[in-house]
């Protein structure tokens, strides 16, 4: 069935005034994991009694771990079985099932089950004509009922969105796979009305299933300048939906009255009502938030702040008022009231943060990239904090060893070119050197240099580190 696009006029309705950003401080319970591995994703129930965690981080091991105790004991896994490790498998995303089983999704196309005591029950391959595993694949899954789970897949390195791109519902109970195949070729033509010599590779910004018959996601689309080429078309954000997978019908919904044109993310509790959040510049600065209860048709500007250099996204929801949400990799953030007022959480946790997850509304559950995770309790709000001393966290460059190019991911900082400084063994430093800085990444073109080690020194303020890259 080919997809059908509508576009809809959207409307931006704003008010009057906005909560200036608190500080809340919190204290924080390291939970340490006997294994080797690095935990970057995590899902819980009951309330945090039972914990799962998985993750992989460049030359460390595939890991997995269950807790059913609150985090007291674990059992765990460093090394994955000789069966899935012939895919070379990277763990991306896990959910925890009815029954306490894990779910865990790779991005060689693959869903791996495990029982309680961490036996791999099955293997199942996401999309039977891709067993070669020539793609990576970006994932969003969501639990829907009775074991089920949504997966929206979309080919990383198309020349297009994709023209694979689907959207699969998976029975854990039956191990079987209903896969809704989009029709992108359509979607992407009223998103590019330019030439084709003028097409450019363009990812979704932000993508969510909100339950079995709903999809949104924002993107880039080209809106012609009266007068002007189609060449010169403008570059402006959209929100794109499905309101029933089963019988994909696209809406395009052009965000013209945003203030920017930079990544838009968003948040939907259900197909009406949703949040979306966005900055001011190009340069991740001032941070804006829009409310919608129609859909995304209509959009109130509910949240705006001039002071901070920061960007909502990874929201969840605490209950009925309080809202979670992350801003780069290291900083947490909460409202009480449906993100009209918001507060940093300020601890002593001194880590890029990957994955949360929420026990109550002042309890979070924090995955970092250790072999241990971290409880966060608030307990009570700060008047303010001295940002002149906000330290530089940044992630091992991946990967290791590099060939073409090497990316390292930073906190939610305002970082240039001129702030990164690439040296060889002996201290000479690399002139015209290609980097880009692209949502919280550095990625160096080191495809021109020798084979060796290399230096790569990135300045935030007053702090600075370097880390070493081994380029082959």
């Amino acid at each position: 069935m080919r997809s059908i696009v509508t576009i809809i006029t959207v409307i931006l309705l704003t008010t009057n005034c906005y909560s200036q950003l608190e500080y809340i401080n919190a204290t924080v319970e390291y939970i340490e994991i006997d294994t080797n591995g690095f935990y970057s994703d995590i899902s819980i129930k009951d309330k945090g009694r039972i914990i799962a965690v998985c993750g992989s981080y460049y030359s460390s091991p595939q890991c997995l771990a269950l807790s059913d105790d609150f985090g007291e004991s674990w059992k765990a896994i460093d090394i994955i079985t000789e069966e899935e490790n012939k895919y070379n498998l990277d763990f991306v995303d896990l959910e925890l099932t009815h029954d306490n089983n894990v779910v865990v999704i790779s991005n060689h196309n693959l869903i791996s089950v495990y029982n309680k005591d961490l036996e791999l029950m099955e293997l199942k391959y996401i999309n039977e004509k891709n067993q070669k595993f020539s793609y990576l694949f970006e994932y969003t899954t969501h639990t829907i009922y009775d074991n089920k789970f949504s997966i929206f897949q979309k080919e990383e390195n198309s020349p297009s969105y994709n023209d694979l791109s689907t959207i699969s519902i998976f029975d854990l109970n039956s191990m079987s796979m209903n896969t809704q195949e989009l029709d992108m070729e359509s979607f992407i033509k009223l998103l590019e009305p330019r030439d084709k010599s003028y097409y450019r590779s363009k990812k979704f910004d932000d993508s969510q299933i909100v339950s079995n018959n709903c999809f949104f996601a924002t993107t880039v689309m080209y809106v012609p300048v009266d007068g002007l080429p189609i060449s010169y078309s403008a570059q402006k954000r959209c929100l794109v939906k499905i309101n029933d997978i089963s019988n994909p019908e696209w809406e395009v919904i052009p965000l013209l009255q945003t203030d920017s044109t930079a990544y838009h993310f968003i948040h939907f509790d259900d197909c009406q009502n949703g949040f979306l959040s966005t900055y001011k510049t190009y340069r991740k600065e001032y941070p804006r938030i829009y409310k919608t209860t129609d859909g995304g048709i209509n959009w109130e500007l509910i949240y705006q702040d001039d002071d901070e250099k920061y960007v909502l996204r990874e929201f969840k929801r605490a209950n009925d008022t309080t809202l979670f949400a992350t801003s780069g990799l290291s900083n947490l953030y909460r409202s009480t009231d449906n993100g009209y007022s918001w507060s940093k959480i300020i601890s002593d946790l001194k880590e890029n943060t990957r994955g949360y997850e929420i026990i109550n509304e002042n309890t979070l559950l924090v995955a970092y990239n250790k072999n241990s995770i971290a409880k966060l309790t608030i307990n009570g709000n700060i008047s303010s904090v001295d940002d002149t001393k906000v330290e530089l966290f940044i992630s091992p460059p991946y990967p290791q060893p590099a060939h073409t190019e090497v990316t390292i991911e930073f906190g939610n900082y305002l970082l240039e070119s001129k702030d990164i400084s690439i040296y060889n063994v002996e201290g000479k430093e690399l002139r015209n050197q290609i980097i880009r800085i692209d949502n919280n990444s550095i990625i160096w073109d080191c495809s021109s240099v020798q084979p060796g080690i290399y230096l790569i020194n990135i300045k935030h303020g007053t702090d600075e580190k370097t880390v070493k890259v081994v380029v082959e």
